[in-house]
């Protein structure tokens, strides 16, 4: 997906270990989880924000930040007409 996504790989399949930004996703879904609480049931909202640990907020800023950085990249490129990402 990254390789359409940004027009390069992770590189995981060579690795077969987790980048830091795949770990900050799987954290993520942790926070959706709380997050939804929030959503659902507003009133519990300043609860759920208390809840987040700041472990994942931070995880979260990772994942946003390494989003676009790989964003901007790929914009900074040429477009390569025999192979074309989304």
């Amino acid at each position: 997906m990254a390789d359409l996504t940004f027009g390069e790989p992770l590189g995981m399949l060579e690795s077969s270990e987790y980048t830091p930004w795949v770990k900050a996703v799987f954290e993520g879904f942790k926070f959706g989880v709380i997050w939804n609480l929030r959503l659902e049931y507003p009133i519990l909202a300043p609860i759920a924000e208390w809840l987040v640990p700041k472990s994942i907020r931070k995880m979260e800023k990772a994942h946003l930040d390494y989003s676009a950085e790989r964003v901007d990249q790929r914009l900074a490129e040429e477009t390569k007409k025999d192979r074309a990402d989304i």
